[in-house]
């Protein structure tokens, strides 16, 4: 892997200062820059656009990676970032290609190899420290752990050291630059080491040349391998450090690590210069310890190093010179302690080791002599190790060589087993294998043997179903159909043919076993099935006839009722299991007796329910001259003539039951006799569907006569199989076989409503209203015949109501040109009331839910809308044509009837309460208010329009002149006020009432004939007089405030008081 490079400086910078100001909560880690594939609109690759993968730590031990781009200004911007702890695996492809897992899979191409290696180490170490140790999934690469312990390379020490206060280290001046390889030894220093001890020690072990150049620690070996080449770099500063060891023969020992530098061990070369007054063997001898810190007690130095393996070349040196050392005597051995002794005593031990107890920033000042001393005394120590292992390896007796022939002898017979072991291992398995063929053929054999035994079973049974018993043919044939006992038996004999076909249809079977019996039983089943059919059509006839004859069941005016055929279903629910019988083994035969029955059926229904509605046809009781006098189209004249239009009460009380409804005693509206009318027909339709379904099955899916007589699976199976296959056309559908049957049903019943509507147009709102509850109940219970057929008539009939609603609108316009100028209530508005009674008469059990009461709802609002538009264009056009020319008469005439007519609307159908009416009341009466209003006040101005003028003038200076200024007015002065109120006494206000009266009676006159008119013209009359009445006291105490405010100071008023307002109305209304 290349070297790890940290990112160009100047781009950090210029990131840091785009996305992670110091503000933020996020710190800038490091980044790379990546080439991100892109692809154009085309679909085609297109060039590569550079981008930066920054990694920042966030509070809380979080971190994040961004996406970046460099602006065009050389500011970054982030466009995407991801979590940390999302990362997932990391994967190198190439030296400047990786991929990396965020949830999906990326892949970016760096620029430099070195870049991309630095990147990846920082990402998986600030993985760690967030994820507390754990790692992502590493393809292609490795990143050591930091916090696993180092390696420990370690040598038996025969004592434990001792603390750094127990040993004085020696003089400063030892602290100099290491020699070249092979120096001259200087002469001893004539100061003694402090504290030698004075007995003789032991002789040191084999001398090894000193090391120049420091060497870097090597890694931990076995003893038995030779030492690999040094690395060239020095670079472990978290090795553990050797200690060497000095002992004074007593067992006391001191460590050289603790305070000062270790001693350098001087080349072999210089023992020659020792002098020779020296005794060698005074010298204390110097062990050397390999030892790393423990995790209870971790190293004081954080510089500490690891002996370094040397190479080739310096092995050699250190062989040579180990045999030269062998050879010396032992005065020579022991000039190396001469010359360490020399190298150290120029070393200031004591201030070096006040420094180093001194404050970490003066323990980190050591001198570069110490460092240089205490690497080239590790290398000793490296040199010395790798001696001592190639003179056990090549100098050892023949107990070694013994014991490596014995070694290769015993790996040759483990060889020679494996063999072995091999070929017993190749025919087990193939032994193996023949004994797994063996059970599986074994397991199939079984299986055939098992599926051949239940195939034997199962065509014996099949072939047993085959045979038919004689007894069973002779019951076929001769059984009787009448009794249920019969009946039963023939299910069963069928039942025996039915299983011996169904075999027979089976190809195999049938050639295999029954081919010779098979066409004797199909012809034996085509008897019976004849015989079946011959029988039941004759039945279905009989009973049909039974019924209509049958003299209790007869429909008569007094009782129109259609009992339920229950002999008839009794009698022919017998026979559904043969029916399905032949509905499988003879579909032409069940298709000929589904003909004959739905003939039946019909006649039966066709005579029953023509004989109900001619009944009910009867009994719709014709509309009464009353009753047709409340439409719109008929003459105004019959109008006005008819007692009922003049009472509109008399309507409800007259229409339901008349002078000819008493007499005959059993006439009905149309649309109750058509309710009573399907009340009776429906129900026959129900229950002819039902019993369509279990005497016939004319259903989708019915069930098998294998189903029905419980056989075995097997049969129901292939009678599954076979009705999936056959398709009974319209048979299927039971809604088909009801039109069959009730065909005759839907132009019966349009001739029944077209002849009820001849009689009362009116009650065609009823018989919709009748038409939609059947429908609502046939849509309940499912019956989809009744229903499609009386919707069919309930759009012919919906056409015909929107028809009739139009030509009553077209009635009330052509009132308009026949009607005289004035004339009281307008025609129309006296009909409507009678017209809404007869249509709300008709909805009276009705939901809001259905149709008709919405469409009603509309033709009201249609009706109303149009009625009250003509009558604003009547009043026009008749204060127009008035012989007065005055404005104020014509607009008195407009008034009058606007008041006239809509107060007859309200008077009658306010009290009624009907909901459907309420908007139609509120818009009359708001049209009645608004023109009252108008019309008492320019009643009320024809007589006091002198004074009125002259008050609301003062009003209009009250505006934008103060109270007491008014009379200032030329207009307004007292000569003026006096006079206006002088032209206004109580004896005025009395003829005044006087002429008011007599003008009302005028406009609200009425035909003294039409005593309704009368009537209603007196309650006008007296509504109007009242709200003059009203108006006159609030003009008067509006009159009254006026002169308060602004004439406080005239003495004379009013010439009247209110009380004589109300005395002069009363009078007036008397009179």
């Amino acid at each position: 892997m290349a070297t790890p490079t940290p990112p160009d400086g100047a781009t950090s910078q210029a990131i840091i200062a785009s996305c992670f100001p110091a503000s933020g909560d996020e710190t800038y880690i490091t980044h790379i820059k990546v080439l991100e594939d892109q692809v154009s609109s085309s679909g085609a690759p297109a060039e590569p656009k550079p981008r930066y993968i920054l990694l920042a730590s966030k509070a809380g031990g979080r971190a994040r990676i961004h996406k970046s781009k460099r602006n065009s200004n050389g500011t970054f911007s982030i466009g995407k970032s991801w979590n940390l702890h999302d990362l997932r695996a990391l994967e190198v492809l190439t030296p400047t290609c990786f991929n990396i897992t965020l949830g999906k899979t990326y892949r970016w191409t760096t620029d430099r190899a070195g870049e991309q290696v630095f990147f990846l180490h920082e990402v998986v170490r600030t993985y760690r420290r967030c994820m507390g140790g754990s790692s992502p999934r590493l393809i292609g690469f490795h990143v050591p752990d930091e916090s696993a312990p180092p390696p420990r390379i370690s040598t038996p020490s025969p004592t434990p050291p001792l603390e750094p206060e127990s040993f004085i280290p020696p003089p400063p001046s030892i602290l100099a630059p290491a020699p070249a390889p092979a120096p001259a030894v200087s002469p001893p220093s004539p100061r003694p080491i402090n504290q030698r001890p004075s007995s003789p020690p032991a002789p040191a072990t084999a001398p090894v040349p000193a090391r120049a150049t420091p060497t870097p620690a090597p890694q931990a070996l076995p003893p038995s391998s030779p030492a690999p080449s040094r690395a060239p770099s020095r670079a472990a500063a978290h090795a553990p450090t050797p200690s060497i060891i000095f002992s004074d023969g007593s067992g006391a020992t001191a460590s050289a690590y603790e305070d000062g530098p270790p001693p350098l061990r001087p080349p072999a070369s210089s023992r020659s210069r020792t002098p020779a007054g020296t005794d060698s063997r005074s010298r204390t001898p110097i062990s050397v310890v390999t030892s790393t810190s423990s995790p209870s007690s971790p190293p004081k130095r954080s510089h500490a190093r690891m002996p370094s393996v040397p190479d080739p070349l310096a092995s050699s040196r250190i062989i040579s010179s180990t045999r030269a050392a062998a050879a010396s005597d032992a005065d020579d051995e022991d000039l190396t302690l001469v010359h360490v002794e020399e190298m150290l005593e120029g070393v200031e031990w004591r201030s070096l080791r006040a420094s180093r107890r001194g404050s970490v920033a003066s323990a980190a000042s050591t001198t570069p002599a110490g460092e240089e001393i205490e690497a080239r005394l590790t290398d000793e120590l490296a040199a010395l190790e790798a001696a001592t292992i190639h003179s056990i390896i090549n100098e050892s007796d023949g107990r070694l060589l013994s014991l490596v022939s014995d070694l290769d002898r015993a790996l040759a017979s483990l060889v020679t087993m494996d063999g072995v072991l091999s070929a017993f291992r190749v025919q087990l398995h193939s032994v193996g294998e023949d004994i797994a063929y063996i059970e599986s053929q074994s397991h199939g054999l079984q299986v055939q043997t098992s599926n051949q035994k239940a195939l034997l079973g199962e065509l014996e049974r099949l072939l047993s179903t085959v045979h038919v018993d004689q007894d069973a043919l002779l019951i076929l044939t001769q059984e009787s159909l009448e009794s249920e006992r019969g009946v039963a038996n023939l299910e069963q004999a069928a039942a025996t043919l039915y299983k011996a076909l169904q075999a027979a249809r089976d190809s195999a079977v049938g050639e295999a076993a029954a081919s010779d019996r098979v066409d004797e039983y199909r012809t034996i089943s085509g008897q019976f099935a004849k015989r079946l059919l011959d029988y039941l059509s004759i039945m279905f006839k009989f009973q049909a006839e039974s019924l209509l004859t049958d003299k209790l069941r007869a429909i008569t005016r007094d009782k129109p009722t259609i009992l339920p055929h229950d002999q008839m279903e009794n009698y022919l629910g017998r026979y559904c299991g043969l029916v399905l019988w032949l509905r499988e083994m003879d579909e032409k035969r069940y298709q000929q007796l589904c003909a004959s029955y739905f003939a039946a059926a019909s006649d039966l229904h066709g005579k029953e329910m023509r004989s109900v509605l001619g009944v009910y046809k009867d009994l719709v009781r014709k509309a009464t001259e009353e009753e047709s006098e409340a439409n719109f189209s008929a003459p105004p004249e019959a109008a006005q003539k008819s007692g009922a239009m003049k009472r509109a009460g008399t309507i409800v009380r007259g229409g339901p039951r008349d002078s000819k409804r008493d007499r005959r005693g059993e006439e009905l509206p149309a649309s109750e006799a058509l309710s009573r009318a399907l009340a009776q027909i429906s129900p026959p339709i129900y229950r002819e569907q039902a019993f369509l379904t279990d005497l016939l099955h004319v259903v989708d899916a019915p069930p098998t006569f294998a189903e029905y007589m419980d056989l075995e699976t097997y049969f129901r199976r292939k009678a599954a199989l076979a009705a999936a296959e056959t398709s009974y056309g319209p048979l299927a559908d039971v809604r088909n076989a009801l039109d069959l049957i009730f065909g005759f049903l839907a132009p019966e019943l349009q001739a029944w409503v077209d002849a009820a509507l001849v009689k009362d147009q009116m009650q065609i709102v009823g018989i919709l209203a009748a038409i939609e509850r059947t429908m609502l109940d046939a849509q309940t219970r499912g019956q989809t015949f009744l229903h499609g057929m009386l919707d069919k008539q309930h759009r012919r009939l919906s056409l015909l109501l929107t028809r009739y609603i139009t030509d009553q609108i077209k009635a009330i316009e052509q009132t308009k040109l026949t009607i005289k100028k004035r004339k009281g209530v307008s025609s129309f508005i006296r009909i409507f009331p009678a017209f809404v009674e007869r249509i709300e008469a008709q909805l009276t059990d009705v939901p809001d839910s259905l149709a008709i009461r919405g469409t009603v709802n509309e033709a009201y609002g249609r009706i109303v809308q149009r009625m009250f538009e003509l009558l604003q264009q009547m009043a026009r056009e008749d204060g127009a044509s008035a012989e007065a020319a005055a404005e104020d008469k014509e607009q008195l005439n407009y008034h009058v009837i606007l008041v006239t007519n809509a107060f007859h609307f309200l008077n009658v159908l306010a009290p009624k309460r009907l909901r459907a009416l309420e908007p139609f009341v509120a818009q009359a009466k708001e049209l009645y208010d608004k023109n009252l209003d108008v019309y008492v006040k320019l009643l009320l101005r024809r007589h006091v329009a002198k004074q009125i003028d002259f008050f609301e003038g003062v009003e209009r200076q009250l505006q934008s002149t103060p109270a007491g200024e008014v009379q200032l007015h030329a207009t307004y002065n007292r000569a003026a006020l006096k006079r206006v109120l002088k032209d206004f006494t109580a004896k005025d206000l009395r003829k005044a009432c006087d002429a008011l009266h007599k003008r009302v009676e005028k406009h609200y006159e009425a035909s003294i004939d039409d005593e309704g008119g009368v009537a209603e013209a007196l309650r006008v009359m007296d509504t109007v007089w009242k709200a003059l009445e009203a108006e006159m006291l609030k003009v008067s105490e509006n009159w009254a405030r006026l002169l308060e405010t602004c004439y406080s100071d005239v003495p004379d008023g009013l010439q009247y008081t209110l009380s004589d307002v109300k005395a002069s109305f009363k009078r007036s209304a008397m009179a």
